[in-house]
């Protein structure tokens, strides 16, 4: 028996409200990813499929809009019409699974703290993270995915080899503007957020957006800068220090 958590609830502002799902078994939708690389998509909206052309092992897309079966039926005709190929393995009235270019994929309709939860529970890693258009300034998600202490809950299932990181809005990659600017600002080149070092890479994947210009960073531990807190924003000329 298989203990649901607080998979049929919606959060907003951390608050839970039910919803009409009746079943939903989310663990069992991703046990066949256990141990992968896997892209991992919160807030994913519809417009996936520029993501997914990528070399991890599987996908999990995580999406709280959806609260009724209809809706959940009407979101995945949405997303799959834009992933030519795309074939459904299985539904229930929170999941979706999928496979795509002969890999699998996993939809789910939960809290993204939750689906990343249930990622770390199978002790897969995520060598891709999408942290573009997630709604945190539309008022449609109680935190941005590119903010602590998400964005370092995710950096945590970091593979050894290094995580690719998509992003179109940070307060720590971005200098300091709004996303609405007429003229969006450039990226930073490196930045260091605790352990980890993030560099802008030349890779023009994923194109524009919904805040602005999409930029791809490449993620990976360099050693530990010196700092008074767990993660600190560091000048990207320390850079070169890390061991």
């Amino acid at each position: 028996m298989i203990e649901k958590p607080c998979s049929m609830r919606r959060a907003t502002s951390h608050t839970c409200v039910q919803t009409e799902f009746t079943s939903f078994e989310p663990l069992e939708a991703l046990r066949p990813i256990a141990g992968a690389n896997v892209l991992f998509c919160p807030s994913c909206g519809t417009n996936v499929n520029r993501w997914l052309d990528c070399d991890a092992d599987a996908f999990v897309l995580a999406d709280f809009a959806p609260t009724t079966e209809t809706e959940g039926d009407e979101f995945w005709k949405r997303l799959s019409r834009r992933l030519p190929g795309v074939s459904l393995i299985e539904s229930t009235p929170g999941t979706r699974a999928f496979r795509f270019k002969d890999k699998l994929g996993v939809l789910l309709f939960l809290d993204n703290n939750e689906v990343l939860d249930h990622v770390r529970r199978y002790a897969s890693t995520i060598s891709h993270f999408i942290g573009v258009c997630d709604g945190c300034l539309e008022g449609g998600n109680y935190e941005c995915v590119n903010d602590l202490p998400f964005l370092g809950r995710v950096l945590s299932c970091m593979p050894s080899r290094g995580m690719v990181y998509m992003t179109d809005h940070s307060k720590y990659l971005f200098p300091s503007s709004t996303p609405w600017d007429d003229d969006p600002p450039k990226p930073r080149d490196e930045y260091i957020l605790g352990r980890y070092l993030i560099s802008r890479t030349d890779a023009a994947w994923g194109g524009a957006g919904g805040y602005g210009p999409v930029a791809c960073y490449r993620v990976a531990e360099g050693g530990q800068a010196q700092r008074q807190n767990s993660y600190q924003r560091l000048p990207a000329s320390t850079a070169t220090d890390l061991s």
